[in-house]
């Protein structure tokens, strides 16, 4: 299940999600800044909060996105975690 609020596109625009399935879990993303060079969105993972950043550049006939997440997570990532 998914609800979509505030405006339709741009910052305050919002999308919430939910269902029975546990492992799609439950949520919220808002985008909290919008210009022609990044967007900004606010997450919120049913509690764990997190930002993440596209920065947009021009590439040739394209664009080059560069993207970034930001998140204090729980566990400490020294290099164990992935072995």
């Amino acid at each position: 299940r998914y609800t979509y609020t505030g405006p339709e596109l741009g910052a305050g625009a919002s999308t919430s999600w939910g269902g029975v399935v546990a492992d799609v879990g439950s949520g919220t993303q808002t985008i909290s800044a919008s210009t022609p060079e990044a967007v900004t969105i606010a997450l919120d993972f049913g509690g764990m909060l997190a930002t993440s950043t596209m920065r947009l550049a021009a590439a040739g006939e394209g664009t080059e996105v560069t993207w970034a997440f930001d998140a204090a997570l729980p566990i400490p990532l020294d290099g164990g975690f992935f072995f």
